[in-house]
Order: C-alpha cells, then structure tokens, then sequence
C-alpha cells in the first residue's frame, strides 16, 4: 500500500499512467494494536483502513497473484474460489 501511496504522489499529474494494486485482503491491518482488540478495549475497525478509501487513484483487485506471464504480458490472478469449488483465474493486461 505504501508503495501505491508513493507513486500516486509522484505521479499525480500524469493522468496517462494507471496504477493497480493486487491484494488478497481490502484492508491494511495496523497490527501493534492487536493486543488491544484481544483485551476488548479497541474494536477492530479502530486498527483497519480500508486500501479503497486511502488509494484514490489505484486500481484494486482482490486476489492472488499466481502467475506473471511475460511474453503475453498479462498478470494472472488467483481469486475466490468459484462455485464449482475451483478458484476462480483472472488475467489482468499490462500496458507499455
């Protein structure tokens, strides 16, 4: 996520260049503060920041990366498993 928040900054006139960010969770989980939440005496909301609400410009896909084809340029994904009981593949196309 810090590395999203870094190139929206760098990159925050240059509207030509998408940014996508591939995670298996929506959150960023601040983890010091674990402990806490165990003892009751913070909700886990209080920890938690939603990477759609703090990334403006990125892209996010949630899911696995599982495969990096290079030729094709084309990042495979791993997602949520379907209702068949196979995960689910996604292909996501980079850009020059």
């Amino acid at each position: 996520m810090r590395t999203a928040e870094c190139l929206e900054e760098k990159l925050r006139g240059d509207f030509s260049i998408t940014l996508t960010l591939v995670n298996d969770t929506n959150a960023l989980l601040f983890t010091p503060m674990l402990a806490e939440v165990a003892g009751s005496s913070l909700e886990a909301s209080h920890i938690s920041t939603p990477l759609r609400s703090t990334l403006r410009r990125t892209e996010f896909i949630r899911g696995t990366v599982a495969e990096v084809d290079l030729e094709k340029r084309l990042v495979i994904l791993r997602s949520d498993v379907g209702a068949d009981g196979v995960p689910a593949r996604r292909e996501v196309p980079t850009t020059s």
